[in-house]
């Protein structure tokens, strides 16, 4: 009987099995090299920071955006307080007593690293990132009355940005870095200001005979929400970012105030004393749909909400390159093929048999 050999085999089959193997071996490799890539649509894990006295003293603890998960990250028996998420989420800046007056103070997003960036003889507050990640603003009172600073993330530069006899403080970052809202006196009541970067270019954005203050912008750049007593307590507000739109949001006899937005903007977090002491709220942003996030008898105070808990990256030694393992597979899918290739090469090339 008459053996079949690859000899029988036509050019175009050749081809066919040398296709099919490499396909296969391709069609492994980047399954496996992109099994572990995340899946579309998931999104970093929210995470709130606040201030609480449940320890006895003030310390800055983080909780998820639904209220579960909440840890102490300072553990000291000074007074720390005020935190604010970096843009990237990897660090808190916060305010604290522990060196005998008020600093900035800045720790990685699980608490170690607690590092004092303004050393200065004066009282140093209420940390805010800018956009980028590159510097800090916050108030200081250098000669009695409180001024709005800047400084580089690592505490260097610090510089004077409004320097005028008047009261100004909690500043507040625009999303794209060109702006800073704040809180003045200096015209007579406590008002929500704004002004560029650099500290001209002053405007003034509410006017009325109550006290305004405590800005925070969406996150889109929009929209301001703020706190006022123009109704007989504190609620929060929102309005425009150029001021107009003033839109009250909470509305109950008890004081709400020191809100910040969720990362996508459509969520308030808030401060709020309808249950006797401070709780963390959090809302719609249109007001609707309030909740609480703690329930304590202490004070819970100062939320920031940010975009994610990503921890400080470890040192560890350089490893060793390891074949990828879709790669490796792939490769073995070629050989195969080209070792295929050959054998029928040289089958072809035999004499036939009868």
């Amino acid at each position: 009987m008459r053996r079949i050999t690859a000899s029988l085999l036509g050019t175009r089959q050749v081809m066919l099995l040398a296709f099919l193997g490499i396909s296969l071996g391709l069609a492994i490799a980047v399954n496996l090299a992109l099994g572990d890539l995340p899946v579309a649509g998931q999104t970093p894990q929210e995470k709130i920071v606040f201030t609480s006295t449940r320890d006895g003293n003030m310390e800055i603890y983080v909780m998820n955006g639904d209220g579960t998960g909440q840890t102490n990250l300072t553990q000291t028996s000074a007074d720390d307080f005020w935190p604010a998420w970096s843009p990237d989420g990897t660090r808190i800046a916060f305010t604290s007593n522990r060196d005998g007056n008020y600093e900035v103070y800045v720790m990685n997003s699980d608490g170690t690293g607690q590092n004092n960036l303004t050393q200065t003889s004066a009282d140093d507050y209420f940390p805010a990132w800018s956009p980028d990640g590159t510097r800090i603003a916050f108030y200081a009172y250098p000669a009695g009355n409180a001024e709005i600073y800047v400084m580089n993330a690592d505490g260097t530069g610090q510089t004077n940005l409004t320097n005028n006899g008047a009261t100004n403080w909690a500043p507040a970052w625009s999303p794209d870095g060109t702006l800073i809202a704040f809180s003045s006196h200096r015209d007579g009541d406590a008002e929500i200001y704004v002004m560029n970067a650099d500290g001209t270019g002053v405007v003034r954005l509410t006017q009325n005979t109550a006290n305004d203050l405590e800005s925070a912008w969406s996150p889109d750049g929009n929209n301001i929400a703020f706190n006022s007593n123009r109704d007989g307590n504190w609620e929060v507000y929102v309005m425009s970012a150029n001021g107009t739109g003033q839109t009250r949001l909470t509305q109950n006899t008890a004081n709400d105030l020191e809100p910040a937005w969720s990362p996508d903007g459509t969520r308030i977090v808030f401060t709020s004393h309808r249950d006797g002491n401070g709780e963390i709220y959090v809302m719609n942003a249109d007001g609707t749909g309030q909740t609480p996030l703690t329930a304590n008898a202490a004070e819970d105070t100062h939320p920031d909400w940010g975009s994610r808990l990503a921890l400080p990256p470890t040192p560890t030694p350089t490893p060793t390159p390891t074949p990828v393992p879709g790669l490796t597979i792939w490769g073995l899918g070629i050989l195969a093929s080209v070792l295929l290739l050959l054998l029928l090469w040289s089958q072809r090339r035999s004499p036939r048999r009868a």
